[in-house]
């Protein structure tokens, strides 16, 4: 019975940390009916601890996203700079069951996608969304991001705030 509280103890954390939303913060002050166009900030997004599949996959959903959202990819004079940072750590679980004599490892990533969108022409924040994903293999890491980015986009474009 010990043991079932030790792995509940363990699991909970990891449990409400997947049920935590996304999280925005956007300047109130930028105007978003302006911004049409946008590009990658750097050549390359930051990108610790996934495959080259896993990374490509990643920030083709975000791009898929962006374009969703009515922005349209430009090289030339973009109205907004993307920066994304994917920052992930393989973290291995060790469950033994009460008998003891067998125990099971279950291999995930887990870590922080973050999309920083800065007005070209200040150079400033003016949205940032970011939240934490885990996935043990690909057909999962599809699922949870797709869903993980709906929630993250649909709060953008920020809707102009009433009485201001």
């Amino acid at each position: 019975m010990k043991s079932y509280f030790y792995i509940l103890l363990l699991w909970l954390p990891l449990w409400l940390a997947g049920c935590s939303s996304v999280k925005v913060h956007y300047d109130r002050r930028a105007d978003f009916t302006s911004y049409r166009t946008y590009a990658y900030e750097i050549r390359k997004p930051v990108i610790k601890g996934l495959d080259k599949a896993e990374a490509r996959y990643m920030v083709e959903q975000i791009d898929a996203y962006l374009q969703r959202a009515g922005l349209q990819a430009s090289r030339s004079h973009p109205d907004l700079l993307v920066g994304i940072l994917l920052d992930f750590n393989e973290r291995v679980d060790i469950y033994n069951p009460p008998y003891r004599w067998n125990h099971r490892r279950y291999r995930s990533k887990e870590g922080l996608v973050k999309i920083d969108l800065k007005d070209a022409r200040t150079g400033k924040v003016v949205w940032t969304g970011r939240f934490y994903l885990r996935f043990a293999h690909k057909k999962e890491l599809m699922q949870r991001l797709d869903k993980k980015l709906q929630r993250l986009f649909a709060q953008f474009p920020p809707m102009p705030q009433k009485g201001h």
